[in-house]
């Protein structure tokens, strides 16, 4: 009896879901900056959304047989999505997921091993980084949805720029807020700029002008690559609102939060 030909791995393969995620890559329209890190590198999700809405991998080959085998993957914080597995003699398709919340970077000798049913393997290497449905590791996106799941808290859907409020003169700062800045003058999610998390805010009142009072929130940020250099930066900003008694009160926006001394307010957050 002859023996079944080995399996071969000739491509890896993925999802081309938006302008800086193509065939599963990284491409430089995601607007790292001036670095660039993570150009090239697979996508690979925490939390990701099924396929083919979110992102998968897919091997395409010869002699991978047409029982379903098993993957596995070289980094042990990297496992196989549940119910995503599609297994045929010449492609296999699944998605990959991180179960770490926050890694220390992209990993550049990944390797992805396939195992026949009769036991025997190929394997195909790809330089893999982490996102969060489809924000990559150490852009500001990326960030903010981070620091929400560890508090367990959503992040921004559909896109990374929606948002759930105003920055107007009804916004009051808390905790765990994300806010966001747009390069237009009202919020657009085609058109988002910057994004960051406020750790703590911190409210004060004064009356410079009686009746007037004056409300001061002190706003501190953790943010990435605020300054196009893919590295966490902390921020202390000031939202400020006077109020005049009244029926109702006369509520005026004095200051935005800025996420540098020459940002620009945010336009609007996520709660």
């Amino acid at each position: 009896m002859a023996l079944a030909q080995a399996p071969q791995i000739t491509a890896v393969n993925g999802a081309s879901l938006l302008s800086w995620i193509q065939n599963g890559r990284l491409t430089s329209g995601y607007n790292s900056g001036g670095t660039q890190k993570i150009v090239g590198r697979f996508c690979v999700d925490v939390n990701p959304l099924s396929s083919p809405a979110g992102l998968y991998m897919e091997l395409v080959g010869s002699n991978f047989g047409s029982g379903a085998g098993t993957v596995s993957f070289s980094d042990p914080n990297v496992t196989l999505r549940s119910g995503t597995l599609s297994w045929a003699a010449t492609k296999i398709r699944f998605t990959p997921q991180y179960s770490m919340a926050c890694p220390t970077g992209p990993i550049d000798n990944f390797r992805v091993t396939i195992r026949r049913t009769d036991g025997q393997t190929a394997s195909a290497a790809c330089a893999v980084v982490q996102s969060v449905q489809t924000r990559p590791l150490w852009q500001c996106t990326w960030w903010v949805a981070t620091s929400r799941l560890g508090k367990g808290k959503s992040i921004p859907q559909p896109r990374a720029y929606n948002w759930t409020t105003l920055t107007d003169k009804n916004y009051r700062p808390l905790a765990n807020d994300v806010l966001l800045w747009y390069t237009t003058s009202s919020p657009n999610v085609n058109y988002g700029k910057h994004t960051a998390f406020v750790e703590s805010a911190t409210r004060s009142v004064t009356k410079p002008s009686p009746p007037k009072f004056r409300i001061t929130y002190a706003v501190r940020l953790s943010q990435y690559n605020a300054d196009l250099k893919e590295a966490l930066s902390y921020y202390d900003a000031q939202f400020i609102i006077d109020s005049t008694p009244g029926s109702p009160p006369t509520v005026t926006v004095v200051q935005g939060v800025k996420f540098s001394g020459n940002s620009g307010a945010a336009l609007a957050a996520w709660r």
